[in-house]
């Protein structure tokens, strides 16, 4: 399932550089074509990716619940920082930046407001959302299920 929508992620962001919100939307040669793209766009960015986080939260529950893996708050934390976080960091300044640059989607001079803006508020990430929105996911999941009694939830939604 999880190469399936790795698949229909692909689709989805090829797809996109077609239909009427990409690069090349304004190609005379695709106008006839342009509505199929956005729709199937559309179509596929309504669920791949919700779809990949249920899938991180199945697996979440299979490792702390079925196999009765337990994490300490602080293991826990750390342990999404280097496998999501860490990442994240890593690709957006070896391989974003630079070709943002190379590209001129950002010039030298706003490169400092550009770094500053995705090191403390995750700002124009890109594709790389979706890392630190599992990331916070988690953090808030963790949270909630490690700090707040079963109790206290009941009576903050009744």
């Amino acid at each position: 399932m999880t190469v399936l929508l790795m698949l229909l992620v692909i689709i989805g962001h090829v797809s996109r550089i077609f239909s009427s919100y990409g690069a090349f939307s304004s190609n005379s040669n695709l106008n006839d074509c342009v509505h199929y793209f956005d729709f199937l766009t559309d179509f596929l960015y309504s669920f791949h990716m919700p779809v990949f986080i249920a899938i991180s939260g199945g697996v979440y529950y299979l490792t702390t619940e079925e196999l009765k893996k337990v994490y300490h708050h602080k293991k826990f934390l750390v342990t999404k920082l280097y496998r999501l976080i860490l990442p994240y960091y890593a690709f957006l300044f070896i391989v974003v930046t630079p070709s943002m640059l190379i590209t001129g989607l950002i010039n030298v001079r706003l490169l400092p407001g550009f770094i500053f803006n995705n090191i403390f508020f995750i700002g124009d990430n890109r594709h790389l959302w979706y890392l630190p929105t599992l990331f916070f996911i988690f953090l808030i999941f963790d949270l909630i299920t490690k700090h707040i009694s079963k109790n206290s939830i009941v009576l903050l939604f009744h």
